[in-house]
């Protein structure tokens, strides 16, 4: 449906005129946002007592990468991860657990990100999809709020059916939710980290926008890249293939940008990503060639079989 409505003539015209050097800046700043990433998750896994060196994560992240092009949703490269670190020696739960916190603590700073570009695109133009978003917004905060509150007060109602009811290793992993609040410092890090991903994200996306000769407004696009990201994560297709696209053209579409435009910088973003996660099948493919053995490897230790 995305490919049948384009006016291939228009396409092809917008294309001559794409700004090369943008590109090349925006792929160094994908690969900037993967090391953010890997920062936060090394710093996450640190709060559960687990160390493994900067580098190996950072290969293990852009593998990861390269899984999400063949696995359901946008997060599919997640399990990776967690099967990389999850025979470590210290906390099987705080490896799931740290990949999980990573990612939602990622989603939440997006949700923000769109939720503030949300309130100043409808107080601008009172359009409806912002509308939509600032209501979806309260509503999401409301639920953070409750659950956030469960989780501070340990002898809440809530936390007792937890650990009536639960299976026990789904309460394993709640409970180090604990180390988080024994963390603060770190924890306001990874906060941090996750605004300046989602942030570097949105200005990555912006300037393809400029790149191909169209214009949107920051806090538009906020809320373009925030609902189009978050309805991605539903896993019934490869990599969000489809729901992404079809989401970020119709809603780029609705705040004015050609959909010949929308669809072209789809397709960059498919194309730059799809590129990126090469790097990740590069790492996989002498990752299985080599013989060292990649359960934990602590700092500065080398382990061979």
């Amino acid at each position: 449906m995305i490919f049948w409505k384009v006016d291939w003539g228009g396409t092809w015209n917008a294309l001559q005129h794409i700004n090369l050097l943008i590109l090349i800046v925006v792929f160094s700043g994908m690969i900037l946002n993967v090391f953010i990433s890997t920062l936060k998750w090394k710093i996450l896994l640190s709060i559960h007592g687990i160390r493994f060196e900067l580098s190996q994560l950072y290969k293990y992240y852009f593998t990861a990468s390269f899984f999400n092009n063949f696995l359901p949703s946008t997060i599919g490269g997640d399990g990776y991860r967690i099967y990389k670190t999850f025979r470590n020696p210290i906390s099987k739960a705080g490896a799931v657990t740290s990949v999980l916190v990573e990612r939602i603590t990622g989603i939440l700073a997006l949700m923000f990100i769109g939720f503030i570009g949300g309130i100043v695109s409808y107080l601008q133009t009172g359009n409806e999809i912002s509308r939509i978003v600032i209501v979806m917004g309260l509503f999401v905060s409301g639920i953070l709020i409750t659950i956030a509150l469960v989780l501070i007060f340990p002898v809440s109602p809530l936390q007792r059916l937890i650990k009536k009811y639960l299976p026990s290793k789904i309460k394993k992993i709640i409970e180090h939710f604990g180390d988080y609040r024994s963390n603060l410092s770190k924890t306001f890090i990874v906060a941090l980290l996750s605004l300046f991903f989602q942030f570097f994200l949105l200005s990555y996306r912006f300037l393809l926008i400029y790149a191909v000769g169209a214009s949107v407004s920051i806090f538009d696009l906020a809320v373009v890249v925030a609902v189009s990201t978050i309805i991605a994560l539903a896993p019934i297709s490869l990599n969000g293939i489809g729901l992404l696209d079809g989401s970020f053209i119709y809603l780029l579409v609705g705040f004015g940008v050609s959909y010949e435009h929308a669809f072209i910088v789809m397709l960059l973003i498919r194309a730059l990503s799809f590129l990126l996660s090469l790097v990740g099948g590069v790492f996989y493919f002498f990752d299985r060639k080599s013989l060292q053995v990649d359960t934990y490897k602590p700092q500065g230790i080398q382990t061979f079989q």
